[in-house]
């Protein structure tokens, strides 16, 4: 119809209907243009909102499971620094298993992954500019691209020494009956009584009080243990950081 009207215009040489039906077709584009590109921003603002919604849920998950598992490092370190303090039998069946267990116990780990299944998505997609504060968005980067911290995934010879050295029956009661994990691998000790063939016990814990090897290295993973706390507490408290910034974001 514009077209129409525009070449009416020209045949009767009125330039003045001419110009206004040109203004008109330029409008209609510029409008146009404005009008996707506030669509395209209107959807890149909810993308990056629901980025940012994700990024709070999986934050908040990650600091309660960061402190799950220092809670249990420094339950396996109150342990170990039982095991320590042992210096040989007591006499008495039911103490000797409480020893025995600590030094099992001592040589439990912790650590799970870091949930990073929502910056890895957007960076996969190209688009962490969606974050548009420059300053957060350098902040998730930092979070996410240093998750390995040796002191969460070292591993000691204790380990695997105390379980060489406590017989196979007791190590199966063990993993029944005095520990338990969910789904979630949130583990925790359960205070269980000695199994009824328990005659071997007293030999086990002087084995283990025996060996100045092993409690050399229970020692070094003990330290382990304290130094893992830490980094945790800390990643904890970044997670929850990061929380309070993008909280900050979307009220500014």
């Amino acid at each position: 119809m514009i077209l129409a009207r525009i070449s009416r215009a020209i045949r009767e040489q009125n330039w003045f209907a001419v110009a206004i039906e040109f203004v008109i077709v330029i409008l209609g584009v510029v409008i146009g243009f404005q009008v996707t590109a506030w669509n395209a921003a209107r959807a890149s603002e909810a993308r990056a909102d629901d980025y940012l919604d994700r990024f709070v849920i999986d934050l908040t998950i990650a600091a309660e499971l960061y402190e799950f598992d220092r809670v249990f490092r420094l339950t396996v370190l109150e342990n170990g620094e039982r095991a320590l303090a042992a210096s040989g039998t007591t006499g008495l069946v039911e103490a000797d298993w409480q020893l025995v267990r600590a030094f099992w116990n001592a040589s439990q780990m912790s650590g799970r992954p870091t949930i990073n299944s929502t910056y890895v998505e957007l960076t996969s997609a190209g688009e962490l500019g969606l974050i548009g504060d420059d300053a957060l968005r350098s902040a998730l980067t930092q979070y996410y691209t240093n998750t390995m911290n040796p002191a969460l995934v070292d591993t000691s010879q204790y380990r695997t020494r105390v379980r060489e050295m406590i017989p196979l029956h007791l190590q199966r009661y063990l993993w029944s009956a005095c520990y338990e994990a969910d789904g979630d691998a949130i583990q925790s000790f359960i205070n269980c009584d000695a199994p009824q063939d328990a005659q071997d016990i007293p030999a086990t814990l002087s084995r283990l009080t025996g060996s100045e090897t092993l409690r050399a290295e229970l020692t070094f993973w003990m330290s382990a243990q304290e130094v893992a706390a830490i980094v945790l507490e800390n990643r904890r408290r970044h997670a929850l950081e990061l929380i309070d910034q993008i909280d900050a974001e979307r009220g500014g």
